[in-house]
């Protein structure tokens, strides 16, 4: 075992040929079900797809089809918008799709976010909560069906009133969300053109077009508002990819496909986040009521196959896999390692002391050479250094 998991370093030669194929993993799940009276075996793998590399993630998929049997059920937790499942591969006839997010719309979305929130709340929360329950809802149809980010928004309030909550949702939904978004083309260089040119394709024309729609409706004492687009399913691959990855960020959700819309052109409809375009208003809670009773996802500002607002999204995508994940790989490598979170600043300080300045110097050192170069580091302490290293590798490779 070892041997194999020490085989990417290649330093020693593997024979594959002992491994079991999966015919044989199968059978061998079998007869530990039938000698010990179990119904079957389940496998959980988690965030499986959470990696940005489409190669792994079609193989991945591959395994998960192949490993279907009687006494195996397969549970892979996913991300939507950058997940590659392959060509043999087809969500509607091989699994079960399950969506953890929820509509926005559904009839008892505030009723479920509401008791989410309850189960990691104390006594106090609680009670503010059911004591300014409107403040809470605006909160909650923010995240636009995200636990998470309804959790960590109401986390950052110091206490629950009108003011707080206006802050909150201008801060988090104009700027932080944008902020890690654009942190994605750090860490992925070989995606930091296409998310870049999404962020700004957002920003400064689907949300333009949305707010004009809605602030025309509103001039016209329409009771209609929409926080949905329509992207023409001809439209360059690079817009596609762009949406995929803001998709990833939570900023849009993809609602369905295959939509008509004018002159019976078929695309996808999105929805942008709705605390991204409450936020712009001037008092997001005071608008938030009439603005939601008014959605309506019938009514949306249109892209076609040939949009101008597409201008400049030509070769902003890389196309070679190997491409994209060496450059994001030496991208990481370049960091300093200020960045490893599992080293003490005494330990970092030492590091450098000794000219290891980035995450690359300290995986090419080995703990003997760490030990030799920095006083008052034995086996244990250069053990941790170069496990925060690894670990910092590790995450990315396999995501």
């Amino acid at each position: 075992m070892k041997l194999f998991e020490a085989s990417y370093k290649g330093k020693s030669e593997i024979d594959i040929s002992t491994l079991p194929d999966i015919e044989d993993v199968k059978e061998a799940i079998q007869v530990i079900c039938d000698e010990n009276s179990l119904d079957r075996i389940v496998f959980f793998f988690d965030e499986a797809a959470h990696v940005f590399r489409p190669e792994q993630q079609r193989q991945f998929f591959n395994l998960f089809k192949d490993l279907r049997s009687p006494y195996i059920t397969c549970n892979a937790a996913i991300y939507p918008g950058v997940t590659h499942f392959g060509d043999s591969f087809e969500p509607i006839h091989d699994c079960t799709y399950k969506r953890l997010e929820r509509n926005i719309s559904d009839p008892d979305y505030l009723q479920y976010f509401k008791n989410i929130v309850f189960k990691q709340s104390d006594e106090k929360l609680r009670s503010d909560i059911d004591r300014q329950r409107e403040l809470f809802n605006t909160l909650s149809l923010s995240s636009g069906g995200n636990p998470r980010m309804l959790l960590r928004t109401l986390q950052n309030l110091s206490k629950l009133n009108t003011l707080n909550i206006n802050s909150e949702i201008k801060s988090f939904y104009r700027s932080k969300i944008w902020g890690e978004h654009t942190e994605l083309g750090e860490k992925y260089k070989g995606h930091k053109g296409v998310i870049d040119w999404g962020r700004d394709f957002l920003e400064r024309s689907v949300i333009p077009k949305v707010e004009e729609y809605n602030f025309v409706r509103k001039e016209k004492g329409v009771d209609e508002s929409t926080i949905y687009f329509w992207i023409h399913k001809d439209a360059p691959e690079e817009v596609k990819e762009a949406l995929r990855l803001l998709t990833y960020t939570g900023i849009i959700r993809k609602v369905d496909s295959s939509v008509r819309a004018t002159r019976a052109e078929l695309g996808t409809r999105y929805e942008i986040k709705y605390g991204c375009m409450i936020s712009l208003e001037s008092n997001p809670h005071g608008e938030s009521s009439d603005f939601f009773k008014n959605l309506s996802i019938k009514k949306f500002p249109e892209f076609g196959k040939n949009h101008s607002s597409y201008s400049g999204s030509h070769g902003v995508l890389l196309t070679n896999d190997e491409e994209q994940y060496e450059e994001s790989l030496k991208s990481l490598l370049a960091k300093p390692i200020d960045v490893l979170l599992l080293l003490t600043q005494w330990q970092k300080e030492k590091l450098k002391d000794a000219g290891i300045n980035t995450i690359e110097q300290l995986h090419k050192s080995t703990e003997k050479n760490l030990i030799e170069k920095i006083y008052n580091v034995g086996p244990t302490r250069a053990r941790l250094m170069k496990n925060a290293a690894a670990a910092e590798l590790l995450e990315y490779i396999s995501g």
